[in-house]
């Protein structure tokens, strides 16, 4: 990441809250750290739609 920032567009996906990323490090010093590099100069997106491989898994399911 130190390569690419403030030098090239980087995209993240991921499929749960920016607010719960505390869970997944489990410090909150290290998560503000790594969110603060990650949202600065960004522009965030919230698709609240059900994602494509989602709506296949649930068809395939039913089937």
């Amino acid at each position: 990441m130190n390569a690419q920032y403030d030098r090239h567009l980087t995209i993240f996906t991921i499929n749960s809250s920016i607010s719960g990323w505390d869970e997944v490090f489990k410090n909150s010093i290290v998560t503000a750290a790594i969110l603060d590099r990650l949202v600065y100069h960004s522009k965030i997106f919230k698709i609240t739609e059900k994602s494509y491989r989602l709506q296949d898994y649930q068809e395939k399911l039913q089937k």
